[in-house]
């Protein structure tokens, strides 16, 4: 276990997020780290940085204490700087890893790849999960703008979080909170890449993707489409997603 590698940090106090003085993670797990019995991952940002990265790094940071503490998002868990100035931020870990890696390693061996060695049950909570992180970057006037599988993780418990908010940007304000990076087309809703608007509203066709990621056991939404502006140009037509094999009408209606 990991974990029997791992200092275990105690504080005085149980504030959120926490301080701790001169943190120093031990030199073959510095990535992983153990706060109030949790296993956190731990971003460094050493003292030489140069100053953009350090803007960017504070920037992400105040951000995470803004967005606070919820089960189903990845959240802050403590904070430390050492004598070097270099800082150190320990954030929730997904233990089983992001939720489509999660979910392609739960496959059967078999010819078709919806078959899954999970339940129904169990891929509906993983479904909910995601569905009430994003309810409460709503309910803070949050939008997450870069939702998919593999920006969630999937800790103990089998609890999912939605992670990746590098690219939160808050609802009815025109600066994004952290620096710009990539938008991943296949899950961003229509106006976002053809007008550059982002709401609540492109969230939810973001996790319309991520329910038909979890219907196909991690399948790679538009597969057979390889060139993104023949994927815009079927999108405008009024292409969707195809209806996973194991998926009711019914439900494919409301993905």
């Amino acid at each position: 276990m990991v974990n029997d590698y791992l200092p275990n940090i105690r504080v005085e106090r149980m504030e959120w997020p926490a301080i701790i003085p001169d943190l120093k993670p031990i030199e073959h797990l510095t990535k992983y780290i153990v706060i109030f019995s949790l296993l956190c991952k731990l971003l460094s940002l050493t003292g030489e940085a140069s100053m953009s990265s350090r803007d960017s790094f504070h920037t992400e940071l105040d951000l995470m204490k803004t967005i606070g503490r919820h089960r189903n998002i990845c959240s802050l868990i403590a904070t430390s700087y050492n004598k070097n100035e270099s800082l150190y931020v320990a954030f929730d870990f997904g233990s089983n890893g992001d939720l489509r890696s999660f979910l392609r390693r739960h496959r059967l061996p078999s010819e078709r790849t919806n078959i899954s060695s999970l339940s129904p049950a169990r891929l509906l909570h993983l479904a909910m999960d995601v569905a009430k992180g994003l309810d409460y970057l709503s309910s803070i006037k949050t939008v997450h703008k870069n939702l998919r599988a593999k920006n969630v993780i999937v800790c103990n418990g089998l609890i999912a979080k939605v992670a990746g908010i590098g690219l939160t940007k808050q609802e009815h304000t025109k600066s994004w909170m952290h620096y710009s990076k990539q938008i991943s087309f296949r899950w961003a809703a229509i106006e976002s890449w053809s007008q550059n608007v982002y709401s609540s509203k492109s969230d939810v066709w973001s996790f319309g993707v991520v329910l038909w990621e979890i219907a196909t056991l991690g399948g790679t939404p538009y597969h057979a489409v390889s060139n993104i502006n023949v994927l815009q140009q079927r999108l405008m037509d009024g292409h969707r997603l195809n209806k996973p094999r194991n998926c009711t009408e019914e439900m494919q209606v409301f993905i």
